[in-house]
């Protein structure tokens, strides 16, 4: 998905599944110059970054594993954030009857 100022991509870790088997999906950010992201707490100003996956029936998704922020500093406010690129991970389990390589199809809203 390409925005203004931002291109976000949805990558599995796995391109096949396995029963009982854990893999990892990300979202990966790429931002234009000058442009960043919030982290979960923004700070004095802006709002976190959602991700709303869409999974199969039976997938359990890991909360968001938030990569350490930096500090984007505008005085007098100091937010937290991403610039450049960032990579959000979600560990996803599927459920335990799955058959060996299956292939199935997850999405993700960003807002």
């Amino acid at each position: 998905m390409r925005k203004p100022h931002v291109e976000a991509v949805l990558a599995a870790e796995e391109s096949s599944i396995q029963p009982g088997r854990s893999f990892w999906i990300a979202v990966h950010f790429q931002l234009d110059q000058g442009w960043h992201t919030y982290w979960k707490n923004p700070g004095d100003s802006g709002l976190a970054t959602e991700i709303t996956l869409t999974l199969p029936e039976g997938f359990k998704p890991s909360p968001l594993q938030w990569p350490a922020p930096e500090i984007i500093s505008r005085p007098p406010l100091v937010t937290y954030g991403y610039k450049n690129e960032v990579f959000h991970l979600f560990k996803i389990d599927p459920p335990q009857g799955i058959p060996a390589d299956s292939r199935v199809q997850i999405s993700a809203e960003v807002t």
